[in-house]
């Protein structure tokens, strides 16, 4: 933290596995969210380091030091050699014999004209022009290397970005990312891949929002139009509630084919039925779509049947890891049985865990469906 120097995460360590689901709770201000935004590189990382298939993502290489100022100072002594070549009145006349003119003359000198008489003398002196050719030669492969790796690493950050998506509902994502003038159609279209074609992008987008059972209502609280009607018609987002906003933000992640997704309580602003709806459209692209998914949320009353793994976190730290039953039913951290027994608790006055299956039940099959229509065939690449 920038207020108080100390580290809001300290020793935190996540192994992320393609078709697994990891479930991470704990309570406000542990470390969740920087968490998130580190894996996803939006925070910088200053110790430690984040890896995708192997490759280091939170790092650029580096350039030495040194390297950068004989790369100005070289760049400098060809700059003024060429500008003093590019004014030799006589274009016949020979570098060397203009340094001698000019010495004999005693005109005033420019100083690219002045460094350039030094290091000619020096290296008539001294007979070490081959030398000073062969360092050349080996200090512009030496930085074209370093070059090299500096694209390669700008065009995987650039590649990981599309593949790695961190969801939240932090700062309103919905109304952040979307401006109110767009369509939802537009919205669902932007962060889908480039090689598909306009008609694959409409049928993605249909089956997404039938999925996720987008329903807009009029002003006297009707249930307005459907699926397609609004990408047919282009209805604003300006006319969508905030949850209904949200929806539409996950919904467009989703739609980038994504391999990591690190999703941060997204379903506050959800109703019940679309809560239940989202867990399934979740469970589809881990299951089938081989996803990696870290599922961030302070109820963690979902994690016995939708994770594999489940983490805790406490200060900045994870400070237990095990399946669902070792965790949510098995630990001894008093921390845990503190906050699972205060969570299980609201859970039984408001009947919310016993609702929520209820809906998984009956919108699983016909979600999993429209995602089946919506993705199509498994990928191979994973």
């Amino acid at each position: 933290y920038a207020s108080t120097g100390e580290r809001a995460l300290n020793g935190a360590s996540v192994v992320l596995r393609t078709g697994e689901i990891v479930g991470l709770f704990g309570r406000n201000e542990s470390g969740k969210t920087t968490l998130a935004r580190a894996i996803t590189n939006q925070v910088p990382v200053i110790s430690g380091s984040v890896r995708f298939k192997g490759y280091e993502t939170g790092s650029e290489p580096s350039i030495p030091y040194w390297i950068c100022a004989l790369s100005a100072a070289l760049a400098a002594v060809i700059l003024n050699a060429a500008r003093l070549v590019h004014s030799l009145p006589d274009k016949g006349t020979s570098l060397k014999q203009a340094l001698i003119r000019n010495q004999r003359d005693q005109q005033p000198s420019h100083p690219g004209i002045v460094l350039a008489q030094l290091l000619y003398k020096f290296l008539t002196e001294t007979g070490c022009w081959d030398q000073i050719y062969f360092i050349m030669f080996a200090f512009l492969v030496l930085i074209s290397e370093f070059l090299i790796r500096h694209i390669r690493h700008q065009r995987r950050c650039a590649d990981i970005s599309r593949r790695v998506v961190h969801i939240t509902s932090e700062d309103n994502p919905g109304r952040r990312d979307f401006r109110d003038e767009w369509s939802i159609r537009k919205a669902l279209f932007k962060e889908m891949p480039m090689r598909m074609t306009e008609e694959q992008k409409e049928a993605r987008a249909l089956c997404l929002l039938k999925a996720g059972k987008l329903q807009l209502y009029d002003r006297e609280g009707n249930p307005w139009g459907d699926a397609e009607r609004y990408l047919d018609s282009d209805v604003k987002l300006a006319r969508c509630s905030g949850g209904q906003r949200h929806l539409i933000y996950v919904l467009s992640k989703l739609a980038a084919e994504p391999e990591v997704v690190v999703a941060d309580e997204i379903l506050v602003g959800l109703d019940l039925p679309t809560q239940a709806r989202m867990l399934t459209i979740l469970q589809y692209m881990v299951t089938v779509r081989n996803v990696a998914l870290l599922y961030i949320s302070t109820d963690a009353n979902p994690f016995d049947f939708l994770c594999q793994r489940v983490l805790f976190m406490q200060n900045g730290r994870i400070t237990a890891e095990g399946t669902p039953m070792e965790i949510m039913h098995g630990s001894k951290l008093k921390a845990i049985q503190e906050y699972l027994g205060a969570m299980r608790e609201n859970a039984r006055r408001t009947s919310h865990l016993g609702n929520l299956r209820e809906e998984l039940f009956k919108s699983v099959k016909s979600v999993r469906v429209l995602m089946q229509e919506a993705f199509g065939k498994v990928p191979t690449h994973m």
